[in-house]
């Protein structure tokens, strides 16, 4: 959990003052085979002035699995992301999100790998979906 105060650049007649409060969870199985993470986070603010509340919500599941060929370095996995931003809320733009991920990870080492991601994202109702196509390097130490 974490509290805050967040004063917005702008004033407006509601006030530009707010309570936040931010509260999450999360699960992570990650003794492979399968590998399976989540979390869920939401994002309160109040107005000081007015007293009104929103609720922003996210939260994210990820499957994976290891697959046994070459020494077990390729892991294929699905993620699918949701973000919902109310339409009264004063803090945030709308950032609503639908997003699924399809990704393959190879290890080069226990400490880097190659990630490549198909993702299908959808923004706002009248924003059509964009198809994309990622690539990554990761390091650990």
């Amino acid at each position: 959990m974490y509290r805050d105060k967040l004063t917005l650049p702008v004033v407006t007649p509601t006030g530009n003052e707010f309570r936040e409060w931010i509260s999450a969870a999360h699960i992570a199985w990650t003794k492979e085979n399968p590998e399976f993470l989540a979390e869920f986070a939401n994002v309160n603010h109040k107005n000081i002035l007015t007293n009104a509340i929103t609720n922003n919500q996210a939260y994210y599941v990820q499957i994976g699995y290891r697959l046994p060929w070459f020494e077990k370095t390729l892991k294929p996995y699905y993620r699918f992301e949701h973000t919902h931003t109310p339409l009264s809320e004063q803090v945030f733009t709308n950032q609503d999100l639908v997003e699924s991920i399809l990704g393959l990870r190879y290890d080069i080492t226990n400490y880097a790998s190659f990630k490549s991601e198909y993702r299908n994202t959808k923004r706002l109702l009248t924003e059509p979906r964009v198809n994309g196509v990622f690539f990554q390097t990761d390091f650990t130490f």
